[in-house]
């Protein structure tokens, strides 16, 4: 059985056994006999049974790779399923003068997809497209704003039992820095273009801080500024691809729902 501490486990119950990784739950993980299983679920382990590890790999593998296995068609088809219940939305994001293409809705849903965003509320979607789209046609700012409106969901799929939702908070000062070397290419989700050896001081400093996470067996999750959001994940997610980043907005949006636990802060001297 593969046991899994999620923090609250004492030192002294802590148990011996084949140290592993779960990627599906982003943390550490131990392999322990039958025998233990008991005890290991007595001390406050999760224990998962290797058929529900299976299942539970083979839907993370479906649920990384959505974005792939998206289509235009399958877009329309979900639209129009939308459409039977909310025609009026539908018809103002396909139809209204600041309407949009399904090559558009197809790009805002992947980016949302990517970062596992689940795009099962397609009505939240659909208005929040149709309230920015007269604003911008940016696919990149499009995802943003929904991601805003799903800040709640987004917020819950990653709190824990007790609606607690703990995370690095990024300092205000490295923030700026980000968004002073923000760079936009037309048609190119926005980068951050630092040189060399600031942009090596900066991962550096990412990664102890997601490491000293990882070793309180916490899924590391950093939160930020609204605008340096998109910029922060596309910035680590080539050396760090598995790591969560929300903005204040989206904790904002979840409201009283949740109840943020600071582990630490992320900064660069």
């Amino acid at each position: 059985y593969m046991c899994l501490n999620t923090g609250g486990i004492k030192k002294e119950n802590l148990l011996s056994g084949e140290k592993t990784y779960d990627p599906a739950f982003g943390m550490e993980a131990i392999w322990v006999p039958e025998s233990k299983r008991a005890e290991a679920e007595r001390v406050g382990y999760a224990v998962v049974d290797p058929p529900t590890i299976i299942a539970t790999h083979l839907t993370e593998i479906i649920r990384r790779h959505a974005s792939d296995i998206l289509s235009r068609q399958e877009v329309s088809s979900i639209i129009n399923k939308v459409k039977e219940t909310n025609p009026v939305v539908v018809e103002e994001v396909l139809n209204g003068p600041d309407k949009l293409t399904y090559g558009q809705i197809e790009a805002v849903l992947k980016a949302l997809l990517d970062e596992q965003v689940s795009i099962r509320n397609m009505v939240v979607i659909l208005e929040t497209l149709a309230n920015f789209s007269s604003i911008t046609k940016d696919t990149w700012l499009l995802a943003e704003k929904v991601r805003q409106a799903l800040g709640a969901q987004i917020c819950l799929q990653y709190a824990n039992e007790n609606k607690v939702l703990p995370v690095l908070m990024m300092s205000q000062a490295l923030a700026q820095k980000l968004n002073d070397h923000r760079t936009v290419i037309a048609g190119q989700k926005p980068f951050v273009a630092m040189d060399p050896v600031e942009t090596r001081k900066y991962l550096d400093a990412m990664s102890a801080s997601i490491a000293a996470v990882r070793d309180r067996n916490y899924l590391p999750i950093i939160l930020c500024p609204d605008e340096v959001r998109q910029l922060v994940k596309a910035s680590i997610e080539r050396e760090m691809p598995n790591v969560v980043v929300i903005s204040l907005s989206e904790v904002m949006a979840a409201g009283r729902d949740i109840k943020v636990e600071r582990l630490g802060d992320i900064d660069v001297q």
